[in-house]
Parts: C-alpha cells; structure tokens; sequence
C-alpha cells in the first residue's frame, strides 16, 4: 500500500465533477480538484448552459447526457492544470472510456452507503462485476465503487489503471484504484468533496448567466 506521509497526500490529485440542474433545462457543471488531504487546489465552473428549443428538439432524449458528458465535462477537465490520479462522477453514464482518455486517468462513482461496516479497514465486498463495497475507515460505513468499461488505459500514459474487472475481489483489492483510495481514504472523507461542489455550484448558480467557463 503507498504510503500516506503528509509530503504524498499532498501530491495526490482527486478530481471531484458534478453537474446542477438550475431549471429542468438549464445545467452548471463544477469540477473540483482535491488533494490527498481533502483541501482545494483547482476549482473549475461553467457558466450556465441553456441549450435553444431546436438543440432540445434535435437532440431529444440525448441531449442531458451529451451536454453533461460531452459539454461540460470534457471542457472543465481541459481546463484544468493539475494531472488527475482519479476522478470522480457523480452519475453512473459518466463513467465512460472516452472521459477516462480525456482524463488521463480512471473515472469511477463513489457514493455513500448506510450498509453495515465490513469486518475490517481495507475489507472488500463484490456486489457485481462494476460495484464494490469498500471499507476505508474503522469508524464509518463502507463506500460504493462503481466503474464500467475497459478503464485500463495504454501503458505509455503512465496513470493509474483500474483492475481486470473479470478478476475477483483479491484482483481488485491489489489494483491501484484501490490501494489509492484506501491510502487517501485515511486522511480524507472520499465522498464529502461533492458536497462541497454543489454548494458551491448553487451559489454560482445565484450570480452567472449563460456561457463560458471559469475558474
């Protein structure tokens, strides 16, 4: 397991993404980077996208998903300076290959549970094939990762890889996906920087109106 000096978490990079609904269609989207220690060092906010009634009639059912994965999202991470070591989505259709590539790194959900604590500290549960139940801290209750695809990205980018999803829960424990979250996770409540994100996006919310990007 890496070691978690305070010198490394301050390296880690946690990239943090959500996406608010001002009106039924009207979105801010918000990407939040985080060190090892849960404190900000890049925060990146759209002003307020608000697709025309054509662009709503042309794109019909596609068009949230489209202008939150390939809108928002693809833009805020090109904004960014920091090289991510995970991101973080907050709706399981962003969990696609093509954001991992843009990235640089894997995309996975983590979402709290009120399930029962597992046994141990870095105890793993397999729930299916995508979703794992992971125990990060004595005191709390275990997370729920989701993943979909083949994250596994070409060896020459250098990042992180997500585990041979076929394997079982030793595979997956043995992954670096894992073993980063279980060292940041004791420093850090790996699910709470969201919460952070959305205030801040329902703050904005209050002052911008539609366009560009900021940071």
């Amino acid at each position: 397991m890496m070691a978690s000096d305070s010198s490394t978490l301050q390296d880690r990079r946690i990239g943090y993404f959500m996406v608010l609904n001002v009106t039924p269609s009207m979105f801010i989207g918000g990407l939040m980077v985080v060190d090892g220690r849960g404190l900000p060092v890049e925060f990146r906010y759209t002003e307020p996208v608000e697709p025309s009634r054509i662009q709503q009639i042309l794109y019909g059912a596609a068009l949230s998903k489209y202008l939150k994965r390939d809108v928002i999202l693809k833009t805020l991470i090109s904004s960014i300076e920091s090289r991510l070591d995970l991101l973080i989505v907050g709706e399981e259709h962003l969990l696609a290959d093509d954001l991992s590539q843009a990235a640089q790194c894997p995309v996975v959900r983590l979402t709290a549970t009120s399930n029962k604590p597992l046994l141990h500290v870095g105890d793993v549960d397999k729930i299916s094939q995508y979703e794992f139940l992971m125990q990060l801290t004595a005191q709390s209750n275990p997370v729920r990762l989701q993943m979909k695809g083949d994250d596994r990205l070409p060896d020459a980018t250098g990042v992180r890889s997500l585990p041979d999803k076929e394997g079982g829960i030793d595979a997956f424990k043995d992954s670096d996906v894992a073993r980063f979250l279980f060292d940041v996770g004791q420093s850090l409540e790996v699910t709470e920087p969201v919460e952070r994100v959305e205030k801040a996006l329902r703050e904005l919310s209050t002052e911008l109106k539609p366009q560009g990007t900021r940071g």
